[in-house]
């Protein structure tokens, strides 16, 4: 089993829930550039905010929210099991620990959703 990580910023005007919905459209957008990779991929969220919104069925979401579950039905279609598991922020999961230092010092790289990018290996994460 591989494990990846992406990083990103949203900027200094959004609120943690916009970035944590952010780093989950790129996630989701960067697994269908990879269709052949995998059969099944595991999101690991510290936000059950997000998670609730993106498997809820409630219609009146954000364009965001709603592109994130257009995304996981695409999955879906090609026969790939997405999990949206929930993690507390400050678990001892190094790529979580990693991940909220560097969005504290806001040095995350920044990375556009259209590219298409290496899915870099995190042999430590769990």
């Amino acid at each position: 089993m591989s494990k990846f990580i992406f990083l990103f910023t949203t900027g200094k005007f959004t609120t943690t829930f916009d970035g944590e919905v952010a780093i989950l459209q790129v996630a989701l957008a960067q697994l269908h550039r990879h269709l052949n990779s995998f059969t099944s991929a595991v999101g690991f969220r510290d936000s059950k905010a997000v998670i609730f919104d993106v498997e809820s069925s409630n219609s009146t979401v954000s364009s965001n929210i709603f592109d994130c579950k257009k995304l996981l039905q695409s999955l879906s279609a090609y026969f790939k099991e997405i999990v949206l598991q929930w993690i507390s922020g400050h678990c001892v999961v190094s790529g979580n620990e990693l991940v909220n230092h560097l969005a504290k010092k806001r040095e995350l790289p920044f990375k556009r959703q259209q590219e298409k990018l290496s899915l870099l290996p995190l042999p430590s994460l769990l």
